[in-house]
């Protein structure tokens, strides 16, 4: 049976949404599981009195997505969940999604592979990383690259992908588990575990598919610190640089550069090239903010 692993800190808001739509689900045969690692906003109270379907995991408030997630995974696998859904709360959850990936999963040839559906941002509406690869070597975990429209009929269901971006819905078969284990929580407790999960899934022969005929709606307005670069002031900037809540924390780069850049004794150079280009972008967007601020005041 599917088990669908949803970590949660807070956003009681977002919960509830991503768990409303699997209630309108066309696929029904799957669990949902919330580990809840430390929660305030009375997620567990909402949870107990509105959702009795839904198995909620009380983990640690330590915990940041790796280890909730691992939880849940681990959860899943002692009760022979077959395959497993990771699912972020902030998502939008269309009712084909679970069917139509799984029939995707099961029409591919081979044996073992890694199926998720492409990502809305919630916002600008636009669709995100439909053509993404990477570029380690100039400190790109994550490039995209540009891509025709994908509602051209032309186009198959899934296209095959170096990397997939975090837990939006990806549906993983058990055995992947069994062979390059979980997230690791240690090294990377939060941003770029996922990265450095799909990268070993590549490595062990395990491909990574996008569902083109699926797409989930992202709320990110509780996402990563670097983000609004036009906004950030500077003791934000620098908070950006070692603060787990952004995915430019310098020692979770580090950790994942070590393990996966091309030469391994010169992970550095990755890690200042994406740093530097961060600076950088920083730097031309608060010059940009306060130039169209000094035209407003003119």
């Amino acid at each position: 049976m599917l088990f669908v692993i949803i970590p949660v800190f807070n956003g009681w808001s977002q919960t509830r949404r991503c768990l409303e739509d699997l209630r309108e689900s066309r696929y029904t045969a799957f669990r949902t599981v919330v580990v809840d690692h430390g929660s305030t906003d009375g997620t567990a109270a909402h949870l107990d009195r509105s959702y009795p379907e839904v198995t909620r995991i009380a983990a640690s408030p330590e915990l940041w997505w790796s280890g909730a997630t691992n939880v849940g995974i681990r959860h899943a696998l002692e009760r022979r969940a077959d395959p497993i859904m990771l699912l972020n709360n902030d998502c939008r959850v269309p009712a084909e999604m679970i069917e139509r990936l799984l029939h995707h999963m099961a029409s591919l040839p081979v044996r073992l592979a890694i199926v998720a559906p492409l990502a809305r941002d919630g916002v600008s509406g636009r669709i995100r990383h439909t053509h993404t690869t990477t570029a380690l070597t100039l400190g790109f975990p994550v490039l995209e690259l540009p891509w025709p429209a994908w509602d051209n009929p032309r186009y198959l269901p899934l296209r095959k992908s170096r990397i997939i971006m975090g837990g939006r819905g990806v549906v993983i078969p058990r055995e992947v588990f069994e062979r390059v284990g979980m997230m690791d929580e240690e090294n990377l407790p939060h941003y770029w575990a996922d990265h450095d999960f799909y990268h070993r899934c590549r490595r062990a022969g395990i491909p990574l598919f996008l569902a083109t005929d699926v797409t989930v709606e992202v709320d990110a307005s509780r996402t990563t610190l670097a983000a609004g670069l036009d906004r950030m002031t500077w003791p934000q900037f620098l908070e950006s640089l070692h603060s787990q809540r952004s995915h430019r924390n310098w020692k979770s780069l580090s950790a994942f550069f070590r393990r996966h850049y091309p030469v391994p004794a010169l992970f550095f150079v990755g890690v200042f090239l994406n740093l530097g280009r961060y600076g950088l972008t920083y730097l031309l967007a608060r010059i940009a903010h306060w130039s169209r601020l000094d035209q407003v005041l003119r």
